[in-house]
């Protein structure tokens, strides 16, 4: 596979993760996932599918208007045949009646290729600036 198709590959997984996030579609979050998954994020560890997806389920709980996860600036390098790190910027946001929240970080992620598709197998996430700001105000329906 050359270095252009893993970039694409990579990009795909992290629309998919995000759309998967934004619509709250566990099971769209699951297809992205290798077995074995491996989450950091807060300093915190979780090992497995299940593990991953009781990490997020707060924010799948979450009342929330909508949101929008922003994935940029990736950078991927194959570390091996089969295996690449993909380097990336992303910008989240959640909407609710009283204010818009928005996290900005980055992403840290190990993929591997199974089956033509590139799963993440070790998702690190960095939080680097939250934001607190007024409601935003819907121009179509979410």
């Amino acid at each position: 596979m050359s270095s252009g198709e893993a970039a694409i590959g990579a990009m795909q997984t992290l629309a998919r993760y995000a759309l998967a996030l934004d619509t709250r579609d566990v099971e769209a979050l699951v297809k992205v996932l290798a077995h074995g998954v491996r989450l950091t994020r807060d300093g915190e560890e979780s090992d497995g599918i299940e593990a991953f997806v009781d990490a997020y389920r707060p924010f799948f709980e979450t009342e929330l208007l909508g949101s929008r996860h922003i994935i940029t600036n990736l950078i991927v390098d194959e570390t091996r045949p089969g295996d690449i790190t993909v380097k990336s910027r992303f910008e989240a946001s959640m909407f609710t009646e009283t204010e818009t929240t928005r996290i900005i970080g980055s992403y840290e992620d190990d993929m591997v290729l199974v089956d033509g598709l590139w799963l993440v197998q070790h998702k690190r996430n960095f939080v680097e600036w939250k934001l607190q700001l007024p409601p935003a105000t819907s121009l179509s329906p979410i």
